[in-house]
């Protein structure tokens, strides 16, 4: 490996970020990357080099020229291996589109037809432990007393891409009334019993005047091979201002069309299925799990007066900001991604990287800026293996106000570990993490990359650094 020249030129115990002298930090702390977003200055008790992954953007499919793919759910449907897309649409119909192995997908057309405005929310997962992946959906319109505003309905998959409903109106399993307009769910072991819970966000224009997220825990199955449930209130936020600061969410979702945005990671590496919720003004918060189904929020002192609060996620107050949680730079800690539906981040899907835990044990997140986009209203997201012959990274599926659907593929490759992707670094194969932010547009990136000549090959690769014709080590003043 070529020696680093410039190495005598930056003192490795000295940052400097945003015009701010940082004594005696790591240096990795300045290899975070940020494009579009803050680099923040609390760091994580542990410092490492952190990999900024990058995304190819392709079209995967329409909800038949409709609107609203808003409930987006990724699983193996059919049993081939391979990662399945289902969406939602305007008209209550579910769509499901099989994978092809190699990134693309075939429409299937509908496999659930369900009542007008009752595919909005969707999460997928096997809830009786039969090895065939199901899916959850939330309901906003009552149909006699066969579908109610605010049910949680189960389908059960068959393992070849159909599910089991009943009824012209085709309604799932009930597993439980969740209060009024529920267009958020998440799903995951909470309580590490081996079956998945579920969870199921409201708004505050419900009986009880709150915005609530239900926690159904699985139970297991009854003699019918159906999961049974039973229910607890997991939060209930009221709509007051200003938000009192011991009562999180801040800004809870009001009315029809509004949503928490819902999903689970272990944000703490402790082995357990934390809750993350998002609100109208773009809040993050993290609901900590105690590994038996119980939540608690983070206190994080960030902000003065939103002391559970972590950030906003976007700078805008919003109807529904979706989240989706999983590690998209290879690193094992669980990043987040986010949904824009309104002003600057309309129609637009960005990501914070998580970088680790601070000295109280609470997460860290950078975040990264926008990584795709189209159309407006991007509330469908989920997180899936779209191309497994090609690679083995997780990547993101959004769906639109349009009906559109689009894939967001990952890129990792990082072949001198850098923290610098192949297809952004100057010097793939020689380490050269950009230190500072040299072009002062606020963030640490690839275009911070020493190439002091500008020719596009990193200095550490380049052996005529100032490309006046003399070979660096023959030259007297090879910057120069």
């Amino acid at each position: 490996m070529k020696k680093s020249k410039y190495s005598k030129l930056i003192d490795p115990s000295i940052c400097i970020l945003r015009g701010i002298v940082l004594l005696s930090l790591p240096i990795t702390l300045c290899m975070v990357l940020s494009i579009g977003g803050g680099v923040f200055l609390s760091s994580p008790a542990s410092a490492e080099i952190i990999l900024q992954p990058g995304f190819d953007q392709f079209f995967l499919g329409n909800v038949g020229g409709r609107t609203r793919a808003w409930g987006i759910g990724i699983a193996d449907f059919n049993g081939d291996d391979y990662d399945d897309i289902i969406s939602g649409d305007t008209f209550g119909d579910v769509h499901l589109y099989t994978g092809n192995e190699d990134g693309t997908f075939t429409d299937q057309g509908v496999t659930i037809n369900t009542l007008y405005h009752n595919a909005y929310s969707i999460v997928t997962g096997d809830f009786n432990g039969d090895g065939d992946m199901d899916f959850v959906m939330g309901s906003t319109r009552d149909y006699s007393d066969a579908v109610v505003d605010g049910g949680v309905y189960l389908y059960l998959g068959n393992g070849d891409g159909t599910f089991e409903s009943y009824a012209w109106y085709q309604a799932g399993l009930f597993v439980g009334d969740a209060g009024t307009d529920v267009m958020a769910l998440a799903a995951a072991d909470v309580d590490n019993d081996e079956d998945m819970d579920i969870v199921a966000g409201d708004v505050t224009e419900s009986e009880n005047g709150r915005a609530d997220v239900i926690l159904y825990r699985n139970e297991g199955n009854d003699p019918s091979g159906h999961p049974t449930w039973i229910a607890e209130t997991i939060i209930s936020a009221p709509n007051v201002y200003p938000p009192l600061p011991d009562q999180p969410p801040y800004y809870p979702p009001v009315s029809y069309l509004h949503s928490y945005g819902l999903a689970f990671g272990d944000m703490d590496n402790d082995g357990y299925q934390d809750l993350l919720v998002s609100d109208r003004a773009s809040y993050l918060y993290i609901y900590r799990n105690d590994g038996l189904g119980n939540f608690e929020p983070v206190q994080f002192d960030r902000i003065g007066t939103r002391p559970y609060a972590y950030d906003r996620l976007h700078d805008v107050f919003t109807s529904h900001m979706a989240l989706a949680a999983g590690d998209l730079n290879g690193d094992n800690l669980i990043d987040i991604v986010a949904g824009g539906t309104d002003s600057s981040w309309e129609g637009q899907v960005d990501l914070w990287l998580n970088i680790g835990l601070d000295s109280e044990d609470r997460p860290v997140f950078n975040s990264i800026g926008i990584i795709g986009g189209a159309g407006t209203d991007t509330r469908g997201l989920a997180l899936g293996q779209l191309n497994p012959s090609e690679d083995d990274y997780l990547d993101v599926v959004f769906g639109n106000y349009e009906g559109n659907i689009y894939g967001l593929f990952t890129d990792i490759m990082d072949t001198d570990g850098d923290g610098i992707i192949d297809r952004f670094d100057n010097a793939p194969f020689i380490v050269n993490p950009p230190r500072l932010d040299m072009n002062g547009d606020g963030g640490i990136n690839y275009l911070d990359q020493l190439d002091n000549d500008h020719d596009g090959v990193g200095d550490p690769a380049d052996d005529d650094d100032d490309d006046d014709g003399i070979q660096d080590d023959a030259d007297n003043c090879p910057f120069s």
